[in-house]
């Protein structure tokens, strides 16, 4: 039965792993309290170790009643007084045990406590050290923390009780068979200690029984958390059908209709009233001062914002650049491709739209070269057109861009422009939403959404005199070849001829 209840538990274990990682994706996180890394290292091994120990519920009241058969059978009715001992001391170990697990339960809350405390001390200790509170946070510490303590001695006193109980109820019963079995009658050594084998064998079900109990009540606790868990709304539940890859979702385009969204059901309100009928397939550009929401709207038509009112259509396939890019720890390669197959040609095509081909020549193994931990060896430009790289190699329907260019100098801004936004993400039927600064570049989207105040204080095709009150230093500009890149500014880009950069495309 071991090797059986060990296959369940390793199931079980991989399961509900797997169920909170797809969770994890889709649900509203802003009005959830769960703690999943709690949930992943510690529940599921609880529920894994229960089912390991689920079978010593019923494997040792039937090990325990067939050794009292072969015992009648045997010894007669002088094994009675040793029943009547275990009738006694084992609801005795069950109590105590359903005492330990209801105190562990309790233990866990003041620990969690405890740890949640510990964590905001951690990560603003260098405000508790300038104001001076270390004395009132070691207050608070001491205090849970002497709770805790007296809570884990008061578990500790049951078990030992519980363990006394185990080794002393056989030579206890021992002694009652064999006491009554000498008073009535001849009682001989083969008996004897063909008797004391059996009663040695209940050693392990006594052992296990109560410390089962507790795995299994643990375990309920543990599946109540990871079901309230579960249950809990997803943001975007579309994400969950299995058909994410239609065509459809690249005619539906970005349709909003008097959109408000806001961070979880109880939060403010950031975004009201958006209105957006956008085709697929086109350039959409956000602007606006700080704090306008223009990061907002981006993560509105991502999905990961709570639709409080109206309605809004999303796409499944997505490629997200925020404005503090990210880097995971291995190869520049790796980073860009991202999971994704390998496909040398497309690669190079992309390495090229980004600009990044001067960095790799610098670079002491090219696009080869290990990233840090954080991206610490590459600068803030390097991530972002690297971040900008692994959504265009990604190839997706929505491409949601939050200021990639800010980071980048003119020229290698009109670079990624031309020949990844326009030549690259654009030319494969995507559709761009670019949040910027770069006025110069209203001219040349399909519709220019300006905010302020989480509204929109624009939304249409460019027009200077339509949205020069709203930026101060906006130029009058035509959308035309003037925002090309001269053979000079390529060279700088690129450090190649421009002629060669053509032919490779081709």
């Amino acid at each position: 039965m071991g090797i059986y209840s060990s296959i369940l538990g390793s199931k079980v274990k991989a399961s509900l792993t797997t169920s909170i990682y797809k969770k994890i994706i889709v649900r509203d996180e802003y009005d959830s309290d769960a703690d999943v890394v709690a949930l992943v290292a510690k529940d599921v091994e609880k529920i894994a170790e229960a089912c390991l120990s689920l079978q010593y519920l019923w494997s040792g009241i039937f090990e325990t009643c067939a050794v009292l058969l072969v015992l009648i059978g045997t010894m007669g009715m002088a094994v009675l007084p040793g029943v009547l001992v275990m009738a006694v001391f084992l609801p005795l170990q069950y109590y105590m045990g359903l005492v330990v697990a209801y105190r562990k339960k309790t233990l866990s809350k003041i620990s969690i406590k405890r740890t949640t405390l510990m964590e905001e001390i951690l990560r603003s200790i260098k405000l508790i050290k300038i104001y001076g509170w270390e004395a009132s946070f070691f207050k608070n510490i001491r205090e849970i923390r002497s709770e805790e303590q007296k809570l884990v001695a008061n578990i500790n006193v049951i078990q030992a009780a519980i363990y006394g109980l185990i080794f002393s109820l056989p030579p206890m019963v021992s002694a009652a068979v064999f006491g009554t079995k000498e008073a009535t009658g001849e009682i001989d050594s083969v008996l004897v200690f063909t008797t004391l084998s059996f009663f040695n064998t209940l050693r392990v079900p006594f052992s296990k029984l109560p410390k089962s109990l507790r795995d299994v009540l643990d375990a309920f606790a543990c599946m109540e958390r990871i079901e309230n868990f579960l249950l809990e709304p997803d943001l975007h539940p579309e994400l969950a059908s299995e058909d994410s890859n239609s065509t459809d979702e690249k005619d539906a385009g970005i349709i909003f209709c008097k959109a408000s969204f806001s961070y979880g059901e109880k939060g403010k309100v950031v975004l009201k009233d958006i209105n957006l009928d956008f085709p697929p397939g086109k350039l959409m550009m956000v602007a606006g001062p700080v704090a306008s929401g223009k990061s907002n709207l981006l993560k509105s038509i991502l999905g990961d914002l709570t639709l409080r009112e109206g309605s809004a259509t999303e796409t499944h396939s997505r490629a997200y650049v925020p404005q503090v890019p990210w880097t995971a720890l291995g190869t520049v390669r790796d980073n860009i491709t991202f999971g994704k197959p390998w496909d040398k040609q497309w690669y190079h095509r992309v390495v090229h739209a980004c600009a990044l081909e001067p960095d790799f020549k610098l670079m002491p193994e090219g696009d080869m070269t290990w990233i840090g931990e954080r991206g610490g060896n590459l600068s803030g430009s390097q991530k972002q057109r690297i971040a900008l790289a692994r959504a265009a190699y990604s190839r997706a329907s929505l491409y949601v861009l939050d200021s990639p260019l800010s980071a980048v100098d003119m020229y290698t801004c009109q670079h990624i422009f031309k020949f990844c936004i326009q030549q690259i993400m654009l030319a494969q039927d995507g559709t761009v939403v670019l949040a910027t600064h770069q006025t110069e570049l209203f001219p040349m989207s399909d519709l220019l959404v300006a905010m302020k105040d989480g509204k929109q204080a624009y939304c249409g095709k460019y027009k200077y005199d339509a949205v020069k009150h709203l930026f101060p230093s906006l130029v009058e500009s035509p959308a035309s070849d003037e925002h090309a890149l001269s053979e000079e500014q390529m060279t700088l880009v690129t450090n190649e001829p421009p002629q060669e950069s053509q032919s490779s495309q081709a």
